[in-house]
């Protein structure tokens, strides 16, 4: 509410109806304020409460340290002893804060915020159903130095150490303090003049509530601080149905969050025509939308409500009263116009047959938990980083609807989709194998697991004729052709092309070339043929060159070149008859370039060759370096980072210079002006022991 004035509630019994609340069983709640007494026909009307001025920090601490809920509690038992819905309004709000707060200092101010909500929480128990938790944070400014002081507290608790400077901290730690505190409550924030969108506040709004949304609550880190948003509408005169309409749809878009009307309310100015056509426009708008979690009328007795107009009683009253004063003689407590057509809209309305207690979203429900399946994503075994992968679930209440579908690897929740077709795009995601669930909650809050799915992600691999491995590693096939019988096959990911055989098994990983069992091959050709596989050479050098081949036939010979000269020339195959593995057949010191190349091999005399694996192992290029100052030449092609270069001595590096730039352990990495090492270039190098330099890049 955006002004308080007090009023005392006039009890009378004169024309008592016999009749139902107007919003029970119509699967909603729909409610209304008391102030300091509750009106004799209260329980006729509405199923849900909010005490107008008794719960606010200022009503219940006017003394510091001392809490009086005497006037919220009058709220809170009639909702007990009448199965109505009870709200508490509002935990923190700049317009309603008790005096103290103005002198006191930021430490008090962070120990009082929460001694307060603590003291809610005690008071009230589990019987808090829905918080109006930050009152008015766009519109109503707060004071400065209560605002400081939850910035402060938002600061010093751990779960923020990664936001620190988060602009909305001191709304989020609000939300954290009751999240801890009250766990199980509605959480909402409130605010008016949205629905118009004076001055611009939805936008500022919005963006409030989403940084919310996105903080962790304290106990677990969860991003669960905030339940709904709540649009108070007053001041709706001129307000259209499209324009409420499209108000409640961006809010709902931008936030993924249930709408609840606060503080409804309509003047009957200039006249009681007026305000029936924008109650029959605005209550049908919000009573029907999906996201619309429930309405609260703000008063509804003429001369009693915050709105006094004009202070006249009757049908000439501009006030936002819906039934007339008790002193007005000629119909006391009788209907306005607005009121005969809310009843009769809500009489209109199916009753569930259950008829649920009130509640956000009431329904039938029988404790039936939602369904939910996820399909396995296309490829799921073999997709490549970084990667970009669609999640898509299945899910449905049978009795409800589903509010949000998650997708969840492990604990992480991945991203949240608030709408049906359930489909989220898992982007940039790194080389891994993940766990991916879908996680379905419904609108009582039931909650559903599907059936877990492994995604595998690959190392980035080139397609053929693309950036090959590099070398020195393990197995490094990118791919291979196969040459000599008129027949070329390009790229092994490809399967049993053209006849070349390639068998692949789950217990090995061709794509990533892992395969060292001898039993899975991963090039095959006869004789007068060759296996062309390219590769790249990440830093020329000296290496030694492991094979594994199986074969059968007699006079069997392998040869090998590189970018077209001969690393081996006839390499004999021991003379067995049948299959036969060839194992660790090694060729020792072999000169390679850096960059691109192809290796290529060749069968001589022979009926059949299967190449199981290939490896290079560079041969390292030491120097013996003594304790202190050394000097040294880079044998490395290109630019290597100096802690890969000189990484086999690293822990006995103090300090690497050379003419022009200058590294030093002792030096913040700002100061450091050497980073790299090149080719040809020499260094001096300062160690702290005898050790052995070998130009490895690692």
């Amino acid at each position: 509410m955006r002004k308080i004035f007090p009023t005392l509630l006039i009890v009378s019994f004169f024309c008592l109806q016999l009749q139902a609340q107007i919003g029970k069983c119509k699967g909603k709640y729909l409610g209304n304020i008391i102030a300091y007494s509750i009106p004799s026909n209260y329980t006729t009307l509405w199923n849900q409460v909010t005490s107008e001025n008794g719960s606010k920090w200022g009503s219940v601490e006017g003394t510091k340290g001392t809490y009086d809920f005497s006037n919220s509690d009058l709220a809170y038992n009639w909702a007990k002893n009448n199965g109505g819905l009870f709200k508490y309004h509002n935990l923190m709000w700049g317009g309603q804060t008790p005096g103290w707060v103005a002198s006191a200092t930021s430490a008090d101010l962070q120990v009082s915020v929460q001694n307060y909500v603590k003291a809610v929480a005690n008071h009230y128990g589990t019987g808090l159903n829905l918080i109006d938790v930050l009152n008015e944070p766009v519109n109503t400014a707060i004071a400065a130095n209560l605002k400081a002081a939850l910035t402060a507290g938002y600061q010093a608790d751990p779960a923020n150490a990664n936001d620190l400077n988060n602009t909305y901290g001191w709304a989020i730690w609000p939300f954290q303090l009751a999240r801890k505190y009250i766990p199980n409550a509605t959480l909402l924030v409130n605010e008016y003049n949205i629905e118009m969108n004076w001055n611009n506040c939805r936008a500022g709004y919005i963006t409030l509530i989403n940084a919310i949304k996105n903080a962790p609550n304290l106990t677990d880190g969860k991003k669960n601080l905030i339940d709904g948003v709540g649009l108070q509408c007053h001041g709706i005169n001129s307000l259209t149905a499209a324009n409420f309409q499209a108000c409640i749809d961006e809010i709902w878009t931008k936030t993924g969050l249930p709408v609840h009307i606060t503080e409804f309310d309509i003047t009957a100015d200039p006249n009681e025509a007026t305000q029936t056509t924008q109650y029959t426009n605005l209550i049908t708008v919000a009573w029907n939308h999906p996201h619309v979690a429930g309405i609260t009328l703000w008063g509804y007795i003429q001369g009693s409500t915050w709105v006094s107009g004009n202070g006249t009683l009757g049908p000439g009253g501009t006030d936002t009263g819906l039934e007339y004063s008790a002193s007005y003689t000629a119909n006391p407590l009788g209907d306005r116009p607005a009121m005969t057509w809310l009843k009769t809209y809500f009489a209109s309305l199916a009753s569930l047959s259950c008829c649920p207690a009130p509640s956000p979203f009431a329904n039938c429900n029988n404790g039936v938990s939602p369904t939910v399946s996820m399909t396995a994503p296309a490829n799921h075994s073999s997709y490549v980083a970084p990667a970009t992968i669609a999640l898509t679930a299945t899910a449905a209440d049978a009795d409800g609807t589903v509010t949000k579908v998650e997708f969840h690897n492990g604990t992480t929740v991945l991203g949240t989709v608030t709408a049906s077709p359930y489909t989220f795009s898992w982007k940039n995601v790194a080389a891994g194998t993940y766990i991916i669930t879908a996680v379905a909650t419904d609108n009582s809050g039931n909650i559903t697991t599907s059936a877990a799915d492994t995604i595998k992600v690959n190392v980035a691999q080139a397609a053929y004729g693309g950036t090959p491995w590099p070398i020195p590693g393990t197995i490094q096939f990118e791919n291979y052709d196969v040459g000599g019988n008129g027949y070329a096959y390009n790229d092994y990911t490809s399967g049993n092309t053209g006849g070349a055989t390639f068998r692949t098994d789950e217990d090995v990983d061709i794509e990533n070339c892992t395969d060292t069992s001898g039993v899975y091959d991963v090039g095959y050709a006869t004789a007068g043929e060759w296996l062309d596989y390219t590769v790249k050479v990440a830093t020329a050098g000296k290496y030694n060159l492991v094979l594994r081949v199986a074969c059968n036939g007699d006079g069997r010979t392998v040869s090998l070149q590189a970018k077209g000269v001969s690393i081996a020339n006839a390499l004999a195959i021991p003379n067995t008859a049948g299959w036969q593995t060839w194992t660790n057949v090694t060729v020792n010191n072999v000169s390679l370039d850096s960059g691109v190349q192809v290796i290529r091999i060749t069968i001589g005399a022979s009926d059949y060759v299967n190449l199981n694996y290939m490896t290079f192992s560079m041969i390292p290029q030491s120097v013996s370096l003594k304790t202190g100052w050394n000097v040294i030449g880079c044998p490395l092609d290109g630019n290597i980072s100096l802690q890969s270069a000189l990484s086999s001595i690293w822990t006995n590096v103090t300090t690497v210079k050379n003419l022009d730039s200058f590294y030093s352990t002792a030096n913040a990495a700002a100061l450091n002006s050497l980073k790299t090492v090149e080719w040809g270039v020499g260094y001096y190098v300062k160690v702290t022991a005898p050790c052995v330099l070998d130009w490895i890049a690692r």
